[in-house]
């Protein structure tokens, strides 16, 4: 995530021991070849992820990083890996664990909500929000 504004595109990026693999796209597209909103996505069969640096560009690293977490949650922490909202609060449990801003997980949640306003990312947003609020209250220096 450091690097994303600089990595070139089109190219799959794995991990070490070639467990985790990582495809990074200008834009995700749907199966019938339309643009995607979402800045990631994980294919639930294989759990490589796909991030679009059209979407990534504009972040902060702690909100890529909020959202791979996001990603990574679906099929490595999820117990049901198709669960958006488990997906949601797995992510944010790693990642304010990890010690990254509370604040730019706010940013990263704000970020893919606003493109996709459905009443299901309503209720997410809902709950993400109600975690963090409480968080900030049992961790009021994390803010």
């Amino acid at each position: 995530s450091y690097n994303a504004q600089y990595l070139p595109t089109g190219k799959t990026y794995e991990s070490a021991h070639k467990h985790y693999a990582i495809r990074y796209v200008d834009t995700i597209m749907s199966k019938d070849g339309t643009p995607m909103s979402t800045p990631a996505r994980i294919k639930m069969d294989s759990g490589f992820i796909e991030f679009s640096k059209s979407r990534l560009d504009d972040m902060s690293v702690p909100a890529i990083m909020a959202i791979a977490l996001h990603e990574f949650s679906h099929n490595f922490l999820n117990t049901n890996e198709e669960s958006e909202e488990e997906a949601d609060l797995n992510s944010l449990i790693t990642y304010l664990g990890l010690g990254f801003p509370l604040v730019e997980a706010y940013k990263a949640w704000d970020n893919i909500y606003q493109y996709t306003n459905t009443e299901l990312n309503r209720q997410r947003s809902t709950k993400v929000t109600q975690l963090l609020l409480d968080y900030s209250k049992e961790f009021p220096y994390a803010a």
